[in-house]
C-alpha cells in the first residue's frame, strides 16, 4: 500500500482504490435509508460533499471540508455544506472524531471500528491508532468505579522524537 512521507520521516498509510470505493457505496446505501427515515430527498449536493469527505481520507474540520467540497463542486453554497455536515453525521456517513484546540469539531468519514488518535503538535498531523491496553485499562477503570461505557475520544497531544532537523522552526 502506498504511504505519504511527512517531513518528520513518519509515514501515512493510504487506503485501495477497492476500500474507498467499498466506503462510498456504504455511505452511499446509509445516507439513502437515513434520508428516506426522515421523509428528506437524496439530492446531488448532499451526495456530493459525502462522496468528496470519504474520498479525502482526512481529518477534516468544519472549514477544510467547505473549502473541500468548494474546490471540487464551487456551485454548491456554504451555508448547504454546512447543513449537510450535520445530516451526514446524524445518518453515520460522517462522524465527529475529536474537538481540535480553537473548540472546533474534527470529522472523518464513518467507521464501524474503533480507533484513538494522537495528534502532533509540531504539524498537527492527526495519527489513527488502536491499542488493546488502553481499552482494557479504561475497561477496568469503569468496572472499579461501577460504570458502563457509552462512548469516549481517547485523544494524545505529542511531539514528534523522529523530528529532522530542519534548520529553522518549519513544522513537521
Amino acid at each position: 500500500m502506498p504511504r505519504k512521507t511527512l517531513l518528520c520521516g513518519k509515514s501515512l498509510p493510504e487506503e485501495s482504490a477497492a476500500a474507498i470505493e467499498a466506503q462510498l457505496d456504504l455511505a452511499k446505501a446509509r445516507l439513502k435509508e437515513f434520508l428516506e427515515g426522515e421523509g428528506l430527498n437524496f439530492s446531488g449536493p448532499r451526495w456530493r460533499i459525502a462522496e468528496a469527505i470519504v474520498q479525502s481520507q482526512r481529518h477534516l474540520s468544519s472549514q477544510d471540508i467547505v473549502k473541500l467540497v468548494q474546490a471540487k463542486h464551487p456551485d454548491i453554497g456554504t451555508a448547504t455544506i454546512y447543513r449537510s455536515i450535520k445530516v451526514l453525521t446524524e445518518a453515520k456517513v460522517l462522524r465527529e472524531t475529536l474537538i481540535d484546540q480553537d473548540g472546533n469539531g474534527v470529522y472523518e468519514a464513518f467507521d464501524e471500528s474503533h480507533h484513538d488518535h494522537l495528534i502532533c503538535l509540531d504539524c498537527g498531523q492527526i495519527f489513527e491508532f488502536e491499542s488493546e491496553d488502553i481499552e482494557l485499562a479504561q475497561n477496568r477503570v469503569l468496572d472499579q468505579l461501577g460504570f458502563r461505557e457509552e462512548r469516549h475520544r481517547h485523544v494524545i497531544y505529542a511531539r514528534c522524537l523522529s523530528k529532522p532537523d530542519l534548520g529553522n522552526d518549519t513544522n513537521c
